[in-house]
C-alpha cells in the first residue's frame, strides 16, 4: 500500500512539473509589426518575442506602390507624377519662377548687375567701349564698388584722383605712374621686364579695405600688349 502511495505521488509531480514548466516560461509577445523594405510587415515570436526576420529583397525587386525602385536610388515625386533621382532631378516645378537673391555685381564701366533666372546667375555685364591706343603694353579699368549699402546705387565716383603706380619687382622702387581717366580706364607702356602695380590717390593712400593688398605683378614682353584691371572692394555694406 505504502509503495503504490508513493508511486501516485510521484505521478502526479511529475505530471505537474511536465505542465507547469512550460507554461510558466511561456512569454506573451506584443502585437506590435515592423514593415518590411518590401512594404510586407512581419510580427514579433519566441522565445525571446523578437521580429521575424524580414523576406530577402531581390535589387530591381523592391518596387513600391508606384514602381519606384528603391533599390536603384529612385522615388516617387508626387509633383512630377514620377520616379526620379533626388540626385539627378528635384522634385520641384521648373515652369513656378524661381526668386533670386538682390546681390549686385558692378561691370567694369560702373554699372551694377543683377541675378536673373532660370539659375539666378549674374546677367552679362554691358560690352566695353573702350580702345586702348596702339602704344599702351598695359592698360584697363580701375572699378571701385560698392559706393552704397545698396545696390544698385546713384552714387559716381570720379576716378580722375586714382593713380596707377609701376614698381621695379626687384628694387621695388617706382618706376612709373598714371592716372585714369574720370571713368577709370588708365594706359601707360614700359619697357621689356618684371613690374609690380598698385593703385593709390595722389599722396600715396591705398583704396579699398585696409586688410586686402591689391598688388599685383605683370612680366612685359617686347611688343605684347596686356590687359590689367584693379577690382577694389571699398568695404561699404
Amino acid at each position: 500500500m505504502k509503495t503504490f502511495l508513493a508511486i501516485a505521488v510521484l505521478f502526479a509531480v511529475l505530471i505537474a512539473y511536465g505542465c507547469v514548466l512550460p507554461n510558466g516560461n511561456a512569454t506573451a509577445c506584443t502585437a506590435d509589426a515592423k514593415i518590411c523594405p518590401d512594404g510586407s510587415a512581419v510580427g514579433r515570436q519566441g522565445p525571446n518575442c523578437e521580429f521575424a526576420p524580414c523576406p530577402p529583397v531581390m535589387v530591381g525587386n523592391d518596387s513600391d506602390s508606384h514602381g519606384c525602385k528603391a533599390s536603384a536610388g529612385y522615388s516617387w515625386c508626387d509633383l512630377k507624377q514620377k520616379c526620379l533621382r533626388a540626385w539627378e532631378e528635384n522634385c520641384t516645378d521648373a515652369t513656378l519662377p524661381r526668386a533670386c537673391t538682390e546681390e549686385a555685381k558692378i561691370c567694369p564701366d560702373g554699372s551694377a548687375v543683377g541675378r536673373q533666372g532660370p539659375n539666378c546667375e549674374f546677367a552679362p555685364c554691358p560690352p566695353s567701349t573702350y580702345t586702348p591706343p596702339a602704344n599702351y603694353t598695359i592698360y584697363g579699368k580701375i572699378t571701385l564698388a560698392p559706393l552704397c549699402p545698396v545696390e544698385p546705387c546713384s552714387r559716381t565716383f570720379d576716378y580722375s584722383a586714382v593713380r596707377v603706380n609701376v614698381y621695379d619687382a626687384a628694387s621695388k622702387n617706382r618706376i612709373a605712374e598714371v592716372n585714369a581717366d574720370s571713368r577709370g580706364y588708365y594706359g601707360i607702356n614700359l619697357a621689356q621686364g618684371n613690374y609690380l602695380m598698385n593703385v593709390t590717390d595722389a599722396d600715396g593712400n591705398s583704396f579699398g579695405m585696409p586688410r586686402l593688398d591689391y598688388t599685383q605683378s605683370i612680366s612685359i614682353e617686347k611688343g605684347h600688349m596686356y590687359e590689367m584691371d584693379f577690382d577694389i572692394d571699398t568695404g561699404i555694406r
